[in-house]
């Protein structure tokens, strides 16, 4: 059993496009070109996205309001939100096919549900080609997925903040993708918790200080995954508390459409994809969520440029 404490942070990670550089290399091999070239047909970023919220907030606010809201919009407290489904009107929301309004008007509801739960957002979004035209020629470029929970966490562990909430233990629940990848993951953090300083700036995609080590290890940290597939999911969920078990995966419902909404502004505003234009007015509740509960400043991205310049 996972022993919760009120006084615990739980922080959601859910991400929105693909980690992996391996379409754009293709892509640059096949038109032969000297430098790599956005993709027009698919996502050219990587958004992470971390929805930070006390236990007790979770456990007390949170839950009952999504849950009641999907009753009331679906007719289903167990349905779950996808926000590629939800805005194409696929899968379990066909209610929304067509009906883009409709999406619009209940996101404005959900949105007013929600705005007075203390939650924080950390984002984190990658162009991937620019990381690839920085880098590729002198050294391997950065794995999108470690360095936006890099970043992430140095984000998390900023003195003032830490302190302002009195943050001491924080329990990650990330989606699982495979044994491997979540072991690599797992690795990545015990290597950032342990290692010397020395050791991290060899194995770290980005530059790392010993201040932002000393303040990340000031928190507790516990890694935990949650499996895809139903099957997976009940030895997950029985070590959980009663009181939350299998709702802990609201959490992650809501880093979803966090990390999609900002992933979609992105691109529109970055790469100028028609195909998102008519998305961005459908979104605008939760962009302006994203907005108000993003730390880092009120736009809806950080582009990692901003931190390559």
């Amino acid at each position: 059993m996972i022993n919760f404490d009120e006084k615990d942070y739980l922080l959601f990670l859910d991400e929105s496009g693909t980690p992996e550089y391996t379409r754009l290399r293709r892509l640059q091999k096949a038109s032969n070109s000297s430098s790599f070239i956005a993709d027009k047909e698919n996502p050219n970023f990587f958004t992470s996205c971390g929805v930070l919220i006390s236990h007790k907030q979770f456990k007390e606010n949170v839950i009952a309001k999504v849950k009641q809201f999907k009753k009331d919009k679906y007719n289903n407290e167990t349905i779950t939100f996808h926000l590629s489904d939800m805005i194409s009107g696929a899968g379990e929301f066909p209610i929304y096919r067509n009906n883009i309004e409709l999406f619009t008007r209940h996101m404005e509801e959900f949105v007013s549900e929600v705005k007075d739960v203390q939650f924080f957002l950390f984002p984190v979004t990658i162009h991937k080609v620019i990381m690839l035209n920085r880098y590729n020629e002198f050294s391997k470029p950065a794995h999108p997925y470690k360095y936006a929970v890099q970043i992430t966490a140095e984000r998390i562990a900023n003195e003032p903040f830490q302190n302002s909430i009195n943050l001491k233990v924080i329990r990650v629940w990330g989606e699982s993708r495979t044994e491997k990848k979540d072991n690599d993951l797992k690795n990545f953090f015990v290597d950032l918790l342990t290692k010397d300083i020395n050791h991290l700036k060899e194995q770290f995609p980005q530059p790392i200080w010993q201040k932002s080590i000393d303040n990340i290890r000031k928190i507790e940290w516990h890694i935990h995954f949650i499996p895809k597939k139903p099957e997976g999911t009940e030895k997950v969920f029985e070590k959980i508390p009663a009181e939350i078990g299998k709702d802990i995966v609201i959490g992650n419902q809501i880093a979803d459409l966090m990390a999609s909404t900002i992933r979609i502004c992105n691109e529109s505003d970055i790469d100028k994809l028609e195909a998102n234009y008519k998305k961005i007015e459908a979104l605008s509740p939760l962009i302006d969520l994203a907005r108000n509960r993003n730390l880092i400043d009120k736009s809806y991205f950080t582009l990692i440029g901003k931190f390559c310049a």
